[in-house]
């Protein structure tokens, strides 16, 4: 899996129990035929939590109004992640649904308290789908 700057909601954005509202991507108007994956991941240290991630989409980068295009929440880890300290673990990974328009921003609601969160599009999330 390849992170590519444009199309990052959140690089290791710091992780604490509140609501996190991510940078907006300009996806541009169209839909491709094979969609990309949005994943969010968290680092190891992130303990006990989940994330609740609302993917939003707009026709304008203020999002003064907007459509939510989906609503996902990984499970709820209750001790530290068991994987090597200087990877990230995929707490959420989808394909994009379809429905987005010009812009999409990611809204995250995270019970963790520790370490940091990573969300953004790609590819190729390197799991069965």
């Amino acid at each position: 899996m390849i992170y590519d700057r444009q199309n990052m909601f959140f690089k290791d954005q710091a992780l604490s129990a509140t609501t996190l509202t991510s940078d907006i991507i300009d996806v541009g108007p169209g839909e491709a035929s094979d969609p990309l994956h949005m994943v969010v991941d968290v680092t190891p240290d992130a303990g006990a939590g989940k994330v609740t991630a609302t993917l939003q989409t707009s026709d304008d980068s203020t999002f003064s109004t907007y459509s939510v295009l989906g609503e996902y929440e990984s499970k709820t880890y209750t001790t530290s992640f068991t994987i090597a300290a200087d990877t990230l673990a995929h707490v959420i990974a989808t394909k994009l649904p379809r429905g987005g328009k010009n812009y999409l921003r990611l809204v995250a609601v995270s019970t963790f308290t520790d370490g940091k969160l990573t969300a953004g599009l790609v590819f190729d999330d390197d799991i069965a789908q």
